[in-house]
């Protein structure tokens, strides 16, 4: 099976909702695109079956991920289902028979719960059947979804995808989802107090020592207003 893990950043004129000056919600965003990529090919089980992309219609983003060497996914800018379209047509052009489809503002994603949706997915797969794999952010919202084939669900024949309740309203024996609740989908940076709260969980549990994101939020900690 030929997967693909497709890392989603609007690029750097996002995350403006955070309160950081342009330079350093540039750091920051930096720091995501590394660390959710270097996270993503951590992912172990069945590495050598996938690929790993950031996808951005930002230039300036993009060449950023190749001067650190991150594979590519250039996009035409557009509004969200536009972006789904790009994404999941590449997908099915490419010849990958999965996809995983995630949010560009988890600083919490690692390589273990990427490989927990593989194994959903790889599980199903080999039963012969479809599987989709979902997982909520904060707010009823949605920060991943898995899906095998990647035209499974084409998102943008649906509006508010965003929104969890719109997952949840689909034909389950047409579109058979299963929703993964798990903490480290759960956090997005969408505010100032989830810099805090992301800060805080960082400095309480070492697996994310190393994180580009937690040098930087150590580093503009006093810059952010709470």
């Amino acid at each position: 099976m030929k997967g693909v893990i497709v890392i989603l950043m609007k690029g750097y004129n996002g995350k403006s909702r955070v309160n950081l000056d342009k330079e350093c919600r540039k750091k920051l965003i930096d720091a995501l695109a590394i660390d959710l990529y270097n996270a993503s090919v951590d992912a172990n089980i069945w590495d050598n079956f996938w690929d790993c992309f950031i996808a951005t219609p930002d230039k300036s983003l993009l060449t950023t991920c190749k001067k650190e060497k991150i594979p590519i996914l250039n996009l035409v800018p557009g509004e969200l289902n536009s972006i789904f379209s790009q994404i999941q047509n590449w997908a099915i052009k490419n010849n990958y028979d999965s996809i995983i489809l995630c949010a560009g503002d988890l600083p919490l994603l690692d390589g273990e719960l990427i490989d927990t949706i593989k194994n959903k997915i790889i599980y199903d797969v080999r039963k012969k059947r479809k599987s989709m794999v979902v997982c909520p952010s904060k707010k009823n919202g949605v920060s991943i979804i898995a899906m095998s084939p990647p035209d499974l669900w084409m998102i943008a024949e649906q509006n508010g995808v965003e929104n969890l309740h719109v997952i949840k309203g689909l034909n389950r024996d047409k579109y058979p989802y299963e929703i993964l609740d798990d903490p480290r989908s759960y956090l997005d940076l969408d505010c100032p107090e989830d810099l805090k709260s992301t800060l805080d969980f960082m400095e309480n549990n070492p697996t994310y020592m190393g994180r580009l994101v937690k040098k930087v939020l150590t580093n503009l900690f006093p810059l952010i207003s709470v």
